[in-house]
């Protein structure tokens, strides 16, 4: 089954552009992970997380949700 929605918790960085926020990998600290969902479901346990940092951002982090799928190559 193709995923038709994909939903992201976002924030607008101190630049003026929207990213995904993310959190640290718990075991390897460089690598950030991107909080991304196939479903609300998915993404609802990440939210206390969004709370706290637009809280230490002060600005708000939006739940936003994508639903127009364009399938743009197929790598093999």
């Amino acid at each position: 089954m193709k995923m038709t929605e994909i939903y992201a918790f976002t924030a607008i960085g101190p630049d003026g552009n929207e990213s995904i926020i993310g959190y640290q990998h718990p075991t390897q600290t460089q690598i950030m992970v991107p909080i991304v969902g196939t479903s609300r479901e998915m993404i609802d346990p990440y939210r206390p997380f969004a709370e706290k940092l637009a809280q230490a951002l002060g600005s708000p982090v939006n739940l936003v949700k994508f639903s127009h799928r364009e399938d743009l190559e197929a790598i093999s």
